[in-house]
């Protein structure tokens, strides 16, 4: 080679390569993986399960065992992986397991301030207060209000998205949305069939082969893009040795890698066919199984990125076949009202209510929590773990089930989404209490505060669920437990706190 020739082939590799070069001292060996992973943000997912009426007290931790101050209001609480059994209603193995690993949180000591008839929250509802088509209120339920969220869902979703799911098991009664000035109800999947076939149609069928990637197409669509053309020129040169050619070739191949671990710090939405879809399920019409195959679809969705949020009404007006429970009589009126006859005591009720609490519980931890109990790629931590999901009662804690109590509320809570909360904590938040000619009332944070933290914790917007609010807070706030002096003791007590998330249960 020539003196003139190689001067000409070192000028022209660098000005056609320009940005290559460039680019050369940003190697992987530069940026550790283990810096990488710790800066990767797994989306926000939420579910929400909601059973009706009340926990019975008994069956419960006791609020004593919370001893450590936490906040300025006088809440408290323990480590709760060392308290031992949450509950018999949570006595099931996968559960224990997920206590052990500090995967859950109980929450104790939130009041639903405005309604006392015994449907304070129908949980989702926006306004703590019981919003079905027997009292329809101007607000939306949360879940309508993160279906509609530009923030959660941009303009740049695919429309094979399915923004929320809903699984209509019964008592589907909580989801309402605004539609002008009316509320508007919005059902869920009549059965797991029709939810199979909405859900998963855009995914692969099992055993199809997933496409390869073009290579070409993945290099155009990162930084490359802007050396590529370059690369091109410089590749096929005549003057470029096959020896430096390869050299190149490895050269690019490294930038490429590179640009997966940036391209790996935000997880989004999963390309849909990234996931094979699941069998088609074959459902026999019995209540067991319609959710088994709802809690693993609605799961795998999540898992696969087909939707951030779901929910399950779990029924409570029957039997449904579920071990345990008396056969003679109904289950809302013969045992939690005990109006058929049966004149169950307080103790019967109470454990009757276990019962089928415990079940539909052990259907939410073998189908819904194992499955999601696994590593979410590039997060170190779970799906599980990087979401929150719920647990939650028509009523809050109560002597009886039957009495649709709407004080001292109970939620518990799988998962921290992602560290947003503290986790494994039993909290018992503040009480404050008056007395008014010799009547002792208690007063505790609104159960709004939990919706809050429940839209904080999806990143939404005070803007997008405050705007029923008068751009303040999510819902309304007035009355207080029957015979109470108003809503002025709670504004006295907790009104800073009224628009606010529960600050002690946050990292």
């Amino acid at each position: 080679m020539s003196i003139k020739n190689e001067k000409q082939s070192r000028r022209q590799f660098l000005v056609g390569a320009g940005k290559t070069a460039i680019l050369l001292p940003f190697l992987p060996s530069l940026l550790p993986d283990q810096s990488l992973a710790q800066a990767t943000v797994a989306q926000k997912r939420i579910a929400f399960f909601t059973l009706g009426h009340c926990m019975p007290a008994s069956k419960f931790l006791s609020p004593n065992l919370a001893t450590t101050t936490v906040g300025v209001d006088g809440a408290r609480d323990a480590i709760l992986s060392g308290l031992g059994p949450i509950s018999p209603a949570l006595n099931h193995a996968n559960i224990l397991s997920l206590q052990s690993r500090g995967m859950i949180s109980v929450v104790r000591g939130l009041d639903n301030i405005i309604h006392q008839n015994g449907h304070g929250s129908q949980i989702l509802s926006g306004s703590s207060e019981r919003v079905d088509e027997y009292n329809p209120l101007p607000f939306p339920s949360i879940d309508t209000i993160m279906e509609a969220s530009p923030t959660l869902y941009p303009g740049t979703t695919p429309t094979t998205v399915r923004k929320v799911i809903r699984c209509d098991n019964g008592d589907l009664l909580s989801s309402y949305k605004k539609v002008g000035s009316n509320i508007v109800h919005v059902p869920g999947y009549p059965d797991p069939i029709a939810m199979y076939n909405d859900l998963f149609s855009a995914l692969t069928e099992p055993g199809a082969p997933t496409p390869a990637p073009d290579s070409t197409m993945t290099i155009r669509s990162t930084i490359l893009n802007n050396i590529f053309s370059s690369f091109q020129t410089v590749r096929n040169s005549r003057k470029i040795s096959s020896e430096d050619k390869t050299r190149l070739d490895e050269h690019l191949g490294l930038l490429n890698e590179l640009q997966k671990k940036f391209n790996s710090n935000i997880v989004t939405v999963p390309i849909l066919n990234t996931c094979t879809k699941p069998t088609r399920p074959v459902w026999n019409g019995s209540y067991t199984q319609l959710n088994q195959i709802n809690l693993q679809l609605m799961a795998l969705a999540m898992k696969c990125g087909v939707s951030k949020v779901g929910l399950v009404d779990f029924a409570g007006h029957g039997m449904y076949g579920i071990p345990g429970l008396p056969t003679n009589f109904s289950l809302h009126n013969g045992i939690f009202h005990n109006v058929e006859g049966a004149n169950y005591s307080s103790s019967q009720i109470n454990d009757f209510y276990v019962v089928w609490m415990k079940w539909h519980i052990d259907q939410i931890a073998t189908n819904f929590l194992n499955i999601l109990d696994v590593e979410e790629p590039g997060t170190n931590r779970t799906y599980l773990d990087n979401m929150m999901s719920v647990v939650l009662s028509e009523g809050g804690v109560d002597t009886e089930p039957g009495t649709h109590s709407n004080l001292d509320y109970q939620p518990i809570i799988f998962g921290t989404m992602g560290g947003y909360l503290k986790g494994n904590r039993f909290t018992v938040l503040p009480t404050k209490t008056e007395t008014v000619y010799e009547r002792v009332y208690k007063y505790r944070l609104p159960y709004n505060c939990l919706l809050i933290t429940f839209l904080e914790a999806m990143k939404i917007p005070v803007s997008e669920y405050a705007q029923y609010n008068g751009g303040s807070g999510y819902g309304i706030y007035r009355g207080g437990p029957t015979g109470s002096i108003e809503l002025t003791s709670y504004v006295n007590f907790f009104g800073s706190r009224f628009t606010k998330p529960i600050t002690e249960i946050l990292s």
